[in-house]
């Protein structure tokens, strides 16, 4: 599980997404940019958007019984940045 979150944080640290395009992505069924940029299934993602219109971005890595997740701040220029929790 370890390599997979390390494979999250590396692509997370080159990625850049476009944040106005996340409120539709998340509802549809096409393509996410998000999940793309992060390499993982769109199913493991979860969305927030605070009252200042930020996104976080939470990616839940599950292994047999056990799972860990790793929050991600979209920033209005699309940079996504580690932090603690949504």
């Amino acid at each position: 599980m370890d390599s997979d979150i390390a494979k999250v944080r590396e692509k997370a640290d080159s990625a850049t997404i476009d944040p106005s395009t996340i409120a539709i992505e998340s509802y549809g069924a096409g393509n996410n940019s998000v999940a793309d940029a992060l390499g993982v299934d769109p199913t493991v993602l979860m969305l927030q958007q605070d009252p200042s219109n930020q996104w976080c971005v939470t990616v839940k890595i599950s292994h047999l019984t056990s799972s860990q997740s790793v929050h991600f701040n979209v920033s209005d220029n699309g940079v996504l940045s580690e932090f603690d929790n949504c």
